[in-house]
Formats: structure tokens, C-alpha cells, sequence
């Protein structure tokens, strides 16, 4: 089976690159990190900026009782999406102790 070439530039381009320090330096420009500081500003923003907009919409659809029933439901959700952070954070243990090898250290 013939190989493709995108993944033998891939390989090419792998092979090719310099020490992590320099990847490092150059992941930590500054264009490059104020782009993505700006970028991670503008999506944590966005769903303020549609709430605003949807909540007034919402009220006058639903009336005062039914939203507040809704806003109880988006407390609810709110909280137990604090667990999934803490299974995230088990998830990145158990994935790098597998990947060193160090099966036996992943908690259980």
C-alpha cells in the first residue's frame, strides 16, 4: 500500500523540529498569545452577551412563574457540573500514568 504523502510530510515535519524550548518560545509569542488570550475572552463572553439578549425574550414567553421554574432546572444542572470538573481532572491523571506506564498508580 502506497504511502500518503501528507503523512509522510507529517512524519518529515516531526522528525524536523527543534528542541521543546524553542517550541516553547515559540507557542509563548506575543502576537500569538494575545490573539488567543483575545479568542478565549471573546468565548467565555458570548454566552453572557446571549443570555442578556434571551433571558428579557424568555420572561415575556414564559411568564415570571414558568422562568422561575426554569432558572431552578439551570441551578440544578449548574451545580452538578461542578463534578464533571473533578472527573476531568481523574480522567488527565489516569491518562498520563497510563502513558508512562505506571498502570498501578492510577486511582481507583
Amino acid at each position: 500500500m502506497p504511502a500518503i504523502p501528507e503523512i509522510e510530510q507529517l512524519i518529515e515535519d516531526y522528525e524536523a523540529t527543534e528542541s521543546p524550548d524553542t517550541m516553547i518560545a515559540e507557542l509563548s509569542d506575543g502576537r500569538l498569545l494575545a490573539r488567543n488570550a483575545i479568542m478565549n475572552l471573546l468565548g467565555q463572553s458570548a454566552p453572557i452577551v446571549v443570555a442578556v439578549l434571551a433571558i428579557p425574550i424568555l420572561i415575556k414567553s414564559l411568564g415570571t412563574d414558568r422562568f422561575g421554574i426554569l432558572t431552578l432546572a439551570w441551578v440544578v444542572v449548574g451545580y452538578f457540573s461542578l463534578f464533571d470538573v473533578d472527573s476531568a481532572c481523574i480522567d488527565k491523571i489516569g491518562c498520563r500514568k497510563y502513558g508512562k506506564g505506571q498502570t498501578k498508580e492510577i486511582p481507583a
